[in-house]
């Protein structure tokens, strides 16, 4: 109840700024990300103090001031690992655990290590989806973690870069270029940051990445895409934030190897002036695709806080945002004469 409290009390505040003093949903988004993480650690510690009380510590030799998640981390995919939340944002998650098969924990009621990080995690949900008086701080999404929901709730990190190395989708891959730790280890940490970079990293086939991209944009369209004429969905839909995404996700896939500076973010923002900087896009373009993106953020946010759909009529200078993201996309695939010049680049 309390870290409700704590949650509504600080969304508050940042919509305020929102509506009130026009912030960009950039910044909006990195204060609710920051929120985020501060009641993901508190969450974290809260459930570990809980287990450990029952089961004793995985790593009893640890000292008092660095045992509490030891050899456990939280990793943030989405809007959550770009510090991109909207209001209305889940929290896109996965855990990670350092421990080994045969650790076991020297409390009264001892449990082996997995297991004991399997009910901690457990635990970490419960404490932030539980409805309470104050309602629910957030709803968490762990269908990223590998083998998705039929996966275990928490990996070892020798699994999970195994399966990322081996076995994982290119769209988990995409995925991946905006997850970041969260809470937890600190050598998970690294390790983390390593095996991302490492996967990130690998060469990869233009052309292959191109269809596969493709491939699973054309997916999510026939699952989530507009059902009515006129009306448009400012992020499932042709032009929406996801096909801004999609493009910077190919972009970086595409280059990593080449440029690792560009695997040191993982905000679509961020990512969008590196490219731009670098000069794999034009500079004109990624102006044009973080106004059009930090736009419709903005919308998201005003018609949450609202309390209205993200769907909304398709009005001019709505669709007009929508035609710069779609002359964007057909230059970044080739889709039609990718070399046209009367595709409309300039801001919206």
């Amino acid at each position: 109840e309390t870290i409700r409290h704590f949650k509504n009390t600080y969304t508050f505040r940042l919509a305020y700024l929102a509506v009130e003093k026009g912030k960009r949903a950039e910044a909006v988004g990195r204060g609710l990300s920051c929120l985020a993480e501060a009641i993901l650690e508190e969450a974290a510690t809260n459930a570990w103090m809980h287990l450990e009380a029952r089961h004793g510590s995985p790593f009893p030799a640890a000292g008092a001031s660095n045992r509490a998640l030891k050899g456990f981390l939280v990793v943030g995919y989405g809007k959550l690992g770009s510090r991109e939340l909207t209001f209305s944002s889940d929290l896109d998650l996965v855990f990670l655990h350092g421990g080994e098969k045969g650790m076991m924990t020297p409390g009264g009621s001892p449990l082996e290590a997995p297991l004991f990080y399997a009910r901690l995690g457990q635990r970490i949900i419960h404490i932030l989806t539980t409805y309470t008086p104050s309602g629910r701080a957030y709803k968490v999404d762990m269908r990223l973690r590998p083998d998705g929901a039929g996966g275990v709730l928490v990996s070892s990190i020798q699994a999970f870069v195994r399966y990322q190395m081996e076995s994982a989708w290119q769209w988990e891959h995409q995925a991946l270029l905006r997850a970041r730790p969260i809470a937890g280890d600190e050598t998970l940490r690294t390790a983390f940051k390593d095996a991302r970079k490492r996967i990130l990293m690998k060469k990869r086939d233009g052309e292959t990445l191109r269809r596969e991209v493709l491939s699973m944009r054309e997916r999510m369209l026939s699952l989530k895409g507009r059902k009515r004429r006129g009306v448009f969905h400012l992020k499932h839909d042709p032009g929406g934030t996801t096909d801004i995404e999609f493009m910077v996700q190919y972009y970086c896939l595409l280059n990593a190897a080449l440029f690792p500076s560009l695997l040191e973010e993982t905000s679509t923002i961020c990512h969008l002036r590196l490219l731009g900087k670098l000069g794999i896009i034009h500079e004109e373009m990624a102006k044009a695709l973080e106004e059009v993106y930090d736009g419709y953020l903005r919308l998201i946010n005003q018609r949450f806080l609202s309390g209205l759909p993200i769907e909304m009529e398709l009005e001019p200078r709505l669709n007009k945002m929508r035609k710069v993201v779609r002359a964007a996309w057909q230059r970044t695939f080739c889709i039609k004469d990718c070399t046209s010049r009367d595709i409309p680049l300039g801001s919206p």
